[in-house]
């Protein structure tokens, strides 16, 4: 009887132990499913600052190549201003969608 009742604790914990080790398994593969969405939006704002940077390089060059024409210079300082701005809101987004994950 004593054998029978150790086999049956035994039995018992081996099916716990798969049932534990299913669950992690599942864990797991939903980890790697977020790593891979938080890697690509990282990637997507990684190409967002380069494109962003590229134009305001651009603008800021146009600026000093400017000959007193403050209209136009403060044009293209509202679009650096404007860019950055849609950088940062990306940003935040990105983060809050992050974290709700």
């Amino acid at each position: 009887h004593q054998v029978s009742a150790s086999f049956a604790n035994h039995a018992t914990k081996a099916v716990e132990y798969e049932q534990t080790c299913g669950r992690l398994e599942n864990e797991l593969s939903e980890a790697k499913v977020q790593l891979t969405t938080f890697r690509d939006e990282n990637e997507e704002l990684r190409n967002i600052q380069r494109e962003s940077d590229a134009q305001i390089i651009e603008l800021r060059s146009t600026i000093e190549s400017m000959d007193g024409d403050a209209g136009e210079a403060t044009h293209l300082v509202a679009e650096i201003a404007n860019l950055k701005y849609e950088l940062e809101t990306k940003v935040v987004e990105c983060q809050e969608s992050s974290a709700e994950k």
